[in-house]
């Protein structure tokens, strides 16, 4: 059997269907779709590594906020969104609890 490297094969396939305008489908699909290699643990870290690459590669700051002020709230906002696709809403400043 060929060994792969499920995590870069998952990132290959979610970089495939966002450029068709598609939405990214369920883990299970994901697992057909490589082959049926990696745990659905090993899936969900890839994919949750993925949306956060995505965050960096594609998100720049709105324009618009030239105050100090306006930029710490604005960069507040945006590592709180980032900490959540990462799997950390709280960003390691405390437990989270829902």
């Amino acid at each position: 059997m060929e060994s792969i490297n499920v995590r870069e094969a998952v990132k290959a396939l979610l970089q495939q269907v966002t450029a068709e305008n598609q939405p990214i489908p369920p883990y299970r699909v994901i697992r057909a779709r490589i082959g049926n290699h990696g745990s659905m643990e090993t899936i969900g870290e890839a994919v949750r590594e993925w949306k956060a690459g995505q965050l960096q590669v594609e998100g720049s700051l709105p324009s618009g906020f030239e105050s100090k002020a306006g930029e710490a709230i604005l960069k507040t906002i945006w590592t709180d969104h980032a900490n959540a696709y990462r799997g950390n809403p709280s960003g390691g400043r405390r437990p989270y609890r829902a």
